[in-house]
């Protein structure tokens, strides 16, 4: 029987079992399996062979298998953990049905890696559906292990261990997260670890410009483009060379050889200057772009908008990038005006390299100033953003307003979610351009990338 080599004409009558049917105090019933008197000697032989191996496995974590007086131990080690006032809440868990609701195979794995020496016996007994008999029914049984086997302990020991060490770990490892309230969302689980790692990057960083660009990825705005579904007929695909830059500025990864840019300066293997150079060809797309996505966007809120409006120019004949043609908040129609800024700019890195969109938060403060007299009848907000993704605040505002009125007007709760993967898209598109605009005229672009 050890050796799994039971004959399979009386293995349905070897490992089944009759089933009795005990009365819980709360009225449930719990089905207790009394399998043959030859299975039982077996399983209490193996119980025998493996109960210091498993007990070493499985303390501290649990004393329910191998581990002599595991109850009472339990007891007082709550008892002290109470006294001691170590914490404000104990929890007791009582899991409906557990011995029953194991996953076979989950079982059969960790039998396999943990006590290799029972697994022929165990596969026996558990890789097929069992027959249980109460009184005249016969019923089958897939799932789990049998309450009444003397190896069901181990066996359901050794199938959730994995999970209780994980949770171990997973709370050594962000000892200040809660556990997550949806504990079937893999992003619950996942977000805490990547702060820890996402902070721990941040702080050894060895320079500004790197530390500056793990800020800005570390904004949520940031990745929005990531999550667009690359499609021609949405205009959501990004071609080969601008996904090639965008993923090396986000890496912070070399993208292109050493060369000189069209403007005299020299231009590193990371391709950076292109994003601040004076003659960048695609800051004017960009900036075209992004008023063109707010337009559309207002539109479809309800708030028909144009371009460059009439009337609101400034003493030196500049106007704000767009205006609303109704009442956007408090009475007042709102005016914009968009600008991207290059968040690893010199004269920026002081500001970003501490807190992620703060380029773009000067930029917008200095679009306060110049739009200053503007009259008071409209509502001035500018829309700053940076080359790396993140916001400002005056952007932030927009879209929180108009992700909003998307919603209510298109019935699609993830209309927010588009219009910002939109912006981002524009931005990528433009530090490509921007990039490229940095090579001489006639270049092969074959030698220069990297990628």
């Amino acid at each position: 029987m050890l050796k799994g080599k039971v004959n399979s004409e009386v293995t349905d009558v070897l490992y089944g079992a009759n089933l009795f049917a005990l009365i819980k105090k709360d009225g449930g019933i719990r089905p207790i399996a009394v399998g043959s008197t030859y299975r039982r000697l077996a399983a209490k032989s193996c119980c025998k062979a493996v109960s210091d191996k498993l007990s070493a496995y499985f303390q501290p974590i649990q004393l329910g298998f191998g581990s002599r007086c595991g109850c009472e131990a339990t007891v007082h080690a709550l008892r002290s953990f109470i006294s001691k006032k170590e914490g404000e809440v104990v929890l007791k868990v009582d899991v409906r049905n557990a011995f029953n609701s194991v996953d076979r195979g989950a079982l059969l794995t960790q039998v396999r890696e943990k006590t290799p020496e029972l697994y022929n016996f165990v596969w026996q007994c558990y890789s097929t559906r069992s027959k249980l008999l109460f009184k005249n029914n016969l019923l089958f049984s897939s799932v789990g292990c049998q309450q009444g086997d003397p190896l069901g302990p181990a066996l359901f020991s050794l199938a959730i261990h994995p999970v209780l060490e994980a949770m171990t770990s997973w709370k050594t490892a962000c000892p200040n997260a809660d556990l997550p309230i949806i504990r079937h969302s893999q992003h619950q689980w996942d977000e805490p670890l990547c702060r820890l790692v996402r902070d721990n990057l941040i702080e050894t960083s060895t320079s500004t410009t790197e530390r500056a660009r793990l800020l800005a990825a570390a904004s949520w705005e940031s990745g929005s483009w990531l999550q667009a579904l690359p499609s021609k007929n949405l205009g959501t695909l990004l071609s080969t060379n601008t996904l090639r830059f965008s993923l090396c500025l986000r890496l912070g990864v070399a993208c292109v050889a050493p060369h000189q840019c069209q403007c005299g300066t020299s231009v590193s293997r990371f391709g950076l200057h292109g994003l601040s150079c004076s003659r960048s060809v695609g800051r004017l797309s960009r900036h075209a772009s992004l008023n063109d996505i707010l337009r559309r966007a207002l539109v479809t809120a309800g708030a028909p908008a144009v371009l460059e409006p009439p009337g609101l120019a400034r003493d030196d004949g500049k106007r704000p990038d767009g205006m609303t043609l109704v009442p956007w908040k408090m009475g007042r129609p709102l005016v914009w005006d968009a600008t991207c800024v290059d968040t690893l700019a010199a004269s920026h890195l002081p500001g970003t390299s501490n807190r992620a969109g703060a380029a773009a938060n000067s930029a917008e403060h200095l679009k306060r100033r110049k739009y200053a007299a503007i009259d008071s009848s409209f509502m001035f907000e500018p829309f700053g953003v940076e080359t790396l993704g993140p916001w400002g605040s005056g952007a932030h505002s927009i879209f929180k307003e108009l992700a909003k009125r998307l919603v209510d007007a298109t019935g699609d709760k993830k209309a927010g979610t588009y219009l910002a993967q939109r912006i981002g898209i524009a931005v990528q598109r433009g530090n490509a351009a921007s990039l490229l605009g940095t090579l001489p005229q006639g270049t092969d672009l074959e030698p220069i990338f990297y990628l």
